[in-house]
């Protein structure tokens, strides 16, 4: 009876901590976040109020957190009042210091919040409140105030909510990011081709900072249009200096922020865009290369880029989203074929090339050895054997030019069973292999 006892009277001991302490709670109020921008996965960021709509009771707190790479925020609510400007000096200030207890009766401004700061608010009355950041004004949201005793969505169902609508963003986000990466152009008047590659893609509430396409392969006298429509800045930017500071002590250099460098490039010399904020800009390549290039304002978060440059009226091809190295051995066409160097060919598909003296043939294996075909004989003409099985020496797509074989890209793409798909309009032969998606070669000549 006395150990019965014991237990009880803790039982009883424990409760009343636990009712003591959920007083205590009721009597603080809980607190909410919001996060006022956020990194989702890789350069995929969230422009927008996540969650946009949260739940409160009267006492109850919203820390509102900057979770941004680099952009600054502000929480506002216009109680009202007309929108602040993002040129009014005052909008960058806070109306408050972080903990006000608010009642919704007048502005609210949290001032500049940059990556990593938050602004505290308690709410102290029932009642609908919007906000939004005046910087960008698409990025807004709802606090929803009710009286305390009256049922709203536990945290762990709004936390549910949250992660149901991040996951709904990043399904959209997939399918954003395959349309800009298909290659887009427009034939010039001389003949030249201009292409298109958005610098930031942003669409309902979601925010790539990056270069899409990021890489693109293109001939000599065609031209580069970067388009930037989303609300950040970004630059193009070719062989940065070393002591070029895009930024200093985490805000933007203007003095670096401007363009430089002629509408040409031949690979040399420092070239920028400057600071590109809902405007484009178009440079024109002269000389063959490989050419990279970045964002010097989000390059530590990846925003790089590459142009290939192959000679004048080559015809390209790309492997799984890569244009094909050309060191000299560049694809053409062979009695109205196209055709490629073998060894590159199968490399960039993370192939091994071997020669075999005794069958003269080439021999190809992707994903592993594979043994040669039966009857295969040394003869006149080249053999090529992927994955054991030969490849049209009898149909004549077998050549050899200054001592380098070359075959059609079709025909091995067909023996791996892979896609393929060819661009009359600029040229270019899209293979993909082992891959679900790469570049999907569908240009669109516009």
């Amino acid at each position: 009876m006395k150990k019965a006892s014991s237990v009880v009277l803790s039982l009883i001991v424990a409760f009343a901590a636990f009712g003591s302490a959920g007083a205590e709670e009721a009597q603080k109020g809980a607190v909410y976040e919001v996060a006022v921008g956020q990194m989702a996965d890789g350069d995929l960021h969230l422009s927008t109020m996540v969650p946009n709509i949260v739940y409160v009771h009267e006492g109850d707190s919203v820390t509102f957190a900057n979770k941004d790479a680099l952009a600054p925020h502000t929480v506002t609510f216009l109680a009202g009042e007309a929108p602040l400007s993002p040129e009014n000096p005052a909008s960058a200030a806070p109306t408050d210091a972080s903990g006000v207890a608010w009642d919704g009766t007048r502005l609210l401004n949290s001032g500049m919040l940059f990556p990593g700061q938050s602004y505290t608010v308690k709410f102290t009355s029932a009642g609908a409140y919007s906000f939004y950041c005046v910087l960008h004004p698409d990025m807004k949201g709802v606090v929803v105030v009710v009286p305390r005793g009256q049922p709203i969505p536990s945290k762990a169902e709004q936390k549910a909510a949250v992660n149901q609508a991040i996951h709904n963003y990043k399904q959209h986000a997939q399918a954003l990011r395959a349309m800009h990466d298909e290659v887009q152009y427009v034939r010039n008047d001389d003949g030249s081709l201009t292409y298109t590659v958005r610098a930031g893609v942003a669409a309902d509430g979601i925010l790539f900072n990056r270069y899409a396409p990021d890489t693109i392969v293109i001939n000599e006298g065609d031209s580069v249009e970067w388009i930037n429509d989303t609300h950040e800045g970004h630059m193009v930017v070719f062989n940065k200096p070393d002591d070029f500071a895009a930024l200093v002590d985490g805000q933007m250099n203007m003095a670096a922020m401007a363009p430089a460098g002629g509408p040409t490039f031949d690979g040399t010399g420092f070239v920028s865009s400057g600071l590109l904020f809902h405007s484009s800009y178009k440079l024109t390549f002269t000389k063959a290369g490989v050419y990279e290039y970045q964002d010097p304002i989000f390059a530590g978060l990846g925003m790089t880029g590459k142009i290939v440059v192959v000679p004048k009226g080559a015809p390209k091809v790309v492997v799984n989203g890569e244009p094909l190295a050309f060191d000299g051995k560049l694809p053409r066409f062979h009695q109205g074929e196209l055709i490629t160097a073998i060894v590159p060919f199968m490399k960039a598909l993370g192939g091994d090339v071997q020669w075999n003296d005794a069958l003269s043939a080439v021999v190809a294996n992707v994903g592993g050895k594979h043994e040669l075909p039966a009857g295969l004989k040394k003869g006149k003409r080249i053999n090529v054997v992927v994955n054991g099985k030969a490849l049209g020496a009898d149909e004549g797509t077998v050549v050899s030019i200054d001592g380098v074989s070359y075959a059609s890209p079709e025909d091995i793409v067909r023996l791996l069973g892979g896609s393929y798909a060819w661009d009359g309009g600029s040229q270019t032969f899209y293979a993909n292999v082992g891959v679900k998606q790469a570049n999907a070669g569908h240009n669109h000549a516009k």
